[in-house]
């Protein structure tokens, strides 16, 4: 074997490594309650479209953070919070033609209820 290509086999394993190491630690969001559907709905959102760029907890990172309190104070209505999945702003993008009406509101409530 060449050394260039023990050296791209070893890049290739070290890289796989790193992903799935990064998956497997991965925090899992809050749980929402299970008696809740609309709130289970609106972590499943959640964690497909959201925890990648604002963290699992909503602790922000590439996002804005959403936990502690930071989503009610920068969006005391709920339907200016709503506008903004829909339409995005700045790097966050527009969610209203990949989410439902019901996906963006249960997600919406998710984090000012659950990640709060």
């Amino acid at each position: 074997m060449t050394s260039m290509v023990k050296f791209f086999s070893i890049a290739t394993f070290c890289g796989c490594v790193f992903l799935f190491s990064a998956c497997v630690t991965r925090e899992a969001s809050p749980a929402a309650p299970s008696d809740d559907a609309e709130l289970v709905q609106g972590q499943k959102v959640y964690n497909s479209k959201c925890a990648s760029c604002h963290g699992s907890a909503g602790e922000g990172g590439v996002g804005l953070q959403l936990n502690e309190g930071a989503v009610l104070a920068a969006y005391p209505e709920f339907a200016a919070q709503v506008a903004l999945v829909k339409e995005g702003r700045d790097a966050m993008p527009a969610f209203a033609d990949s989410l439902s009406e019901e996906e963006i509101k249960a997600v919406t409530r998710y984090t000012r209820e659950v990640l709060e």
